[in-house]
Parts: C-alpha cells; sequence; structure tokens
C-alpha cells in the first residue's frame, strides 16, 4: 500500500468533546459557521438540535429535519489552513457505521459517505470549512433517521428508511449520538495520527456493493456514466468510463446505481 502521510493536527488526538444542544436551529451546520469564532479551537465541539427549520444535504438539498425524532448534529474543530481533511468525511461515516453497529445494524456505503439500510439511504454528511485568521474550522455535520416515520420518509426525494422503519422499534436519540461521539472522537485521533489508511480497507468494504454497478455520477456540474471500479487508497473514486479508460474522481456524488 502506498504511504500517505497523515494530516497534523496533534492537539486533537485526545481532543475534548463539548457539546451544545438547542431546541431548533436552522441547520446545525449553520449555526457552526455563524459562531465559529466563539468556539474553543483546542477543543471539539458537537453541535445537536431537536429541530432543524433549514436543514441541507450536499448539493443545496433539503434534509427533511422534523422535530425530536432524528439526529442532527455538526463536529466542529479547527486545524491550520494547509491541514489536509479532504477525508474527514469518510472518517465520519465510518465512525456513523461503528455507532450503528453497537445497535445491531448493518449499514452500507455509497461513496463518498452516504449511509445505506437495507438498500435506502439512513443518513448523510455535510462537510463545510470556514477560515479563522491563521485556523481552519472543520464543520462535519450529520443527519440520521432515527425515529422517522413512514409518512415523513414518504417526503424524501429518494428511497429512505429510518432505524425505527427498519427496525420496528423506537431509539433513544442521545444513546444514538453519544456513540457517535465516541466513535468519531476515537478516529478523527487516529486519522491525525496516522491519516486515513487505518480506514481505508474498512471504507472500501463498506463500498464494496457498489464494485461492477453502472452508475451515473456527477462531479463540478459535469455527468458521468461509467463502472464503479474501486475505491482507492486515499478514498478517491476510480470509475471505468465507456471509453475503457479510467477516471478518477476526488469529490462528486452517484446519482443512480
Amino acid at each position: 500500500m502506498k504511504h500517505i502521510s497523515p494530516p497534523k493536527a496533534s492537539h486533537l488526538i485526545k481532543a475534548e468533546v463539548n457539546h451544545l444542544h438547542f431546541s431548533v436551529l436552522d441547520s446545525t451546520n449553520a449555526w457552526a459557521k455563524r459562531n465559529a469564532d466563539r468556539l474553543e479551537p483546542a477543543k471539539i465541539t458537537m453541535i445537536t438540535a431537536s429541530q432543524q427549520t433549514e436543514g441541507k444535504g450536499r448539493l443545496k438539498r433539503v434534509w427533511q429535519s422534523p422535530p425530536d425524532c432524528n439526529l442532527y448534529a455538526s463536529f466542529c474543530f479547527f486545524v491550520s489552513l494547509k491541514t489536509d481533511v479532504s477525508n474527514i468525511g469518510q472518517v465520519m461515516a465510518v465512525s456513523a457505521v461503528e455507532a450503528l453497529k453497537e445497535l445491531d445494524f448493518k449499514i452500507d456505503l455509497k461513496w463518498p459517505n452516504d449511509l445505506i439500510l437495507q438498500n435506502k439511504k439512513v443518513g448523510g454528511i455535510l462537510c463545510e470549512t470556514t477560515a479563522i485568521d491563521d485556523l481552519l474550522c472543520v464543520i462535519v455535520g450529520i443527519g440520521l433517521n432515527i425515529n422517522m416515520e413512514s409518512d415523513e420518509l414518504k417526503k424524501i426525494d429518494q428511497p429512505a428508511t429510518s432505524l425505527f422503519d427498519s427496525g420496528n422499534r423506537q431509539f433513544n436519540v442521545d444513546e444514538v449520538a453519544v456513540l457517535l461521539k465516541k466513535a468519531f472522537q476515537n478516529n478523527l485521533g487516529i486519522y491525525f495520527k496516522e491519516g486515513f489508511s487505518p480506514f481505508y480497507q474498512t471504507y472500501r468494504d463498506l463500498n464494496a456493493s457498489l464494485v461492477g454497478k453502472q452508475i451515473d455520477f456527477q462531479s463540478h456540474n459535469k455527468l458521468w456514466q461509467g463502472g464503479f471500479k474501486s475505491v482507492l487508497e486515499d478514498g478517491s473514486l476510480e470509475i471505468k468510463l465507456p471509453s475503457g479508460e479510467s477516471k478518477i474522481f476526488t469529490a462528486g456524488e452517484i446519482l443512480k446505481k
């Protein structure tokens, strides 16, 4: 395996997590961006809300955020401006899989970081950054459908499920949040000590159901079609185009599989 140097942010290897909870926010990511200059740069801040009025997903999609049934969370931390944080969303995805495994759910991934349960989306991750002086505030937002019922799930613009819908029982959202916090806090420390390599095999295996399938893929407002070939060691995606050429992507979204 090619050696990939880990990013340098040693203060995060054993960083404490501050948890701020709100009854209602427009979105946890938006709150974090507005208030980044008030957060403690030596710590990880976890922001959660019982409801979001303007929840958002990737590509500016609306994230359905009904009250008191799902987990809406953002994790914020600070690194130097030159730190490579390109795999943070993937590290969060692996962390969510680990957390939900504690509840006996087997989660797959759809590259780069959609959480899939029984072939339906159960969660998504949105990473954003904002610069403050000589620091980069990294904001990793995650939405997990916990106790969302079928009438609400039908409002989502793609096949979606929840832990309740798939497991036929209610879950404690706060307990799920604790499991996720523990997993991400631990994995973030590993990432900033060793890089993405400790996660690569697991991450690749979680995407294995896509290998060989024909997909529509959007990257930088351009649509590509081809076969899902592999996930590379740096977390990027390799697609085999109809011409036979292989093309590598570091960002984008699978629209169809």
